[in-house]
């Protein structure tokens, strides 16, 4: 009977070694995406300032497109383009 108890005792501890390397497995796994998440959140602010600036080039270009000026509007939009990629 006690075989048995300690039997169950080691297989409980075998448990509890292998939990605790998964832990900590799991632990630096969630620290790397962490650090992942906070370097996107800095990038995020610059994306959106690449999106507005591409928005407004393709309104640019639009407008372009609709005037008999074509050349400074769409020279202009190329410029804000390139802002909008440097972003």
């Amino acid at each position: 009977m006690a075989d048995r108890y300690q039997k169950i005792i080691q297989d409980y501890d075998k448990q509890i070694k292998r939990y605790e390397v998964e832990k900590a497995e799991i632990k630096t796994v969630a620290e790397k995406l962490a650090k992942s998440k906070e370097d996107a959140q800095i990038r995020a602010g610059n994306f959106g300032y690449a999106l507005i600036f591409l928005q407004i080039s393709i309104m640019l270009c639009s407008v372009s497109a609709l005037t008999k000026k074509k050349a400074p509007f769409l020279y202009r939009s190329g410029a804000v383009a390139g802002w909008g990629v440097l972003f």
